[in-house]
C-alpha cells in the first residue's frame, strides 16, 4: 500500500489550543458527589447498584468483560461514599517479570520452517 498524503498545516503549522484559564470546566471527583447535590432522590440507587454487582451473574459478566468496569466505576463513585467493590476496581497491569538476566516471563519465540515462507 501507499501512505496517505500529508495534510496541509493549519495556521502556519501552529496548533491553536483552547485556553486553560477561567473558561475551563471542572467536574466533581469526590465520592458521592451526586448524592450531595441531589440528596435523597438519588441516594437509593448507589446501594442498589452495589447489590446488583455483588450477584454471581454480574460478577461472571464483569470477569468476562472487564471493560464494563469503566462504566460502573464512575457510577458507583457518584452514587456512594463506600469503597468500590472488588469486581469493579481498576485492574493494575503488571509489567513483565524478569526471571534471569535478559529472560522475560511470558516471552516466547515460534520457529517455523523456512519452506512455509517460500511457497507462493
Amino acid at each position: 500500500g501507499t501512505l496517505p498524503k500529508a495534510r496541509a498545516p493549519r495556521d502556519g503549522g501552529v496548533r491553536v489550543c483552547a485556553s486553560r484559564g477561567a473558561d475551563q470546566v471542572t467536574f466533581p471527583t469526590a465520592s458521592g458527589w451526586l448524592v450531595g447535590k441531589l440528596g435523597y432522590q438519588v441516594a437509593q440507587f448507589g446501594p442498589q447498584l452495589a447489590q446488583l454487582l455483588s450477584e454471581a451473574e454480574w460478577q461472571a459478566f464483569l470477569a468476562a468483560a472487564p471493560q464494563a468496569g469503566r462504566i460502573f466505576r464512575p457510577l458507583l463513585r457518584m452514587l456512594t461514599f463506600d469503597p468500590l467493590p472488588e469486581v469493579v476496581r481498576r485492574v493494575k497491569r503488571a509489567g513483565p517479570v524478569v526471571l534471569e538476566e535478559g529472560v522475560v516471563e511470558g516471552a516466547s519465540v515460534t520457529v517455523l520452517p523456512a519452506i512455509q515462507f517460500s511457497r507462493g
